[in-house]
């Protein structure tokens, strides 16, 4: 009986080493890239929270090993990540990824995530990267390459509202995209690892309502911009009234055909869907970056959120 429990003992014991070496077998077959073919650092002050949203977006070389590991320097101040992911390219969307490790270190914090594609992507939100001083706003972020990097650059969001703005270095463009925001773009350049590059920006701003909510705004009158009333379409503001009130009545009428015909065949009907069943559009139909739930536009390249969110099911 005691050398069965002795060999009981002895097997645990060889299966506990056995998965001891296992996980560090899986863990050195994801290497750390010794170089990055690109990586974007976007930074986008009072977007959806006063603060400012970090984007990393990222990607490895073609010859890279998968799955690799990949580690971002990032500021002492960072407590939680807001989203990690990666680029499914079969299906051109971005797959969250549950499993990475925020770790601290001499000089601040440390990014380790696993990832099974070429591109990743991560951000957080930076609450005291943001200095105000009345209607000024200064911002000043520094970024250490954690490998060599091919092809790095900076691009900044600015708010809505913001004048007089000054940056170093300075922009090579500034374009504007579907969300009718402007983004400054800067060199692109090589990093080996260890170099680290800074931008420092300022503008000033009169009001402190954020980006996001200017854009739903806009977006919500939409349907009925300025100047799209009857009397700009070259009638006389008389017609206008008048089809106004044709439409009244043929809607009235028609809803009361349509009630007749259910009252008399309510199966030959199909049933509306409730709000509930249809599928949310979560990912950006241009890009497929996955949307926040109240996005009205893509994050990503500004491609607006389609009309059709829903999807009704088939029977």
């Amino acid at each position: 009986m005691q050398l069965f429990k002795w060999t009981a003992l002895a097997a645990g014991i060889s299966f506990l080493i056995c998965i001891g070496w296992l996980t560090r077998f899986t863990e050195a077959a994801a290497q750390l890239p010794d170089t990055l073919a690109s990586l974007t650092v976007a930074l986008w002050p009072e977007y959806d929270r006063p603060e400012v949203l970090v984007i990393y977006q990222g990607e490895l070389k073609p010859e890279t090993p998968l799955p690799a590991v990949v580690s971002i320097e990032m500021p002492a101040s960072v407590q939680q990540m807001h989203a990690v992911a990666y680029l499914d390219e079969n299906t051109n969307t971005l797959i969250n990824l549950d499993e990475f490790r925020l770790e601290a270190t001499s000089q601040g914090k440390r990014l380790i995530v696993t990832t099974p594609a070429r591109r990743f992507h991560a951000e957080y939100y930076a609450d005291d990267l943001l200095t105000r001083e009345g209607s000024t706003r200064t911002i000043h972020f520094v970024f250490t390459a954690p490998a060599t990097i091919e092809n790095f650059r900076f691009e900044l969001q600015q708010p809505f509202g913001a004048v007089d703005f000054v940056s170093e270095p300075m922009p090579v463009s500034i374009e504007k995209r579907g969300d009718d925001l402007f983004y400054a773009q800067y060199p692109v350049e090589t990093l080996t690892i260890g170099v680290s590059r800074s931008l420092r920006v300022s503008y000033r701003r009169t009001t402190d309502r954020l980006s996001f909510e200017v854009m739903r705004t806009a977006s919500g009158s939409a349907s009925n911009p300025p100047g799209s009333s009857a009397a700009n379409t070259g009638l006389p503001p008389e017609w206008g009234v008048a089809l106004a009130g044709a439409f009244l009545m043929g809607a009235g009428l028609g809803y009361l055909i349509r009630a007749q015909i259910h009252k008399e065949h309510p199966r030959n009907v199909r049933r509306a869907a409730s709000p509930g069943r249809g599928v949310a559009a979560n990912y950006c139909y241009q890009c497929g970056a996955h949307l926040y739930p109240e996005a009205l536009y893509c994050h990503a390249c500004g491609a607006p959120r389609r009309g059709s969110a829903f999807v009704e099911p088939s029977n």
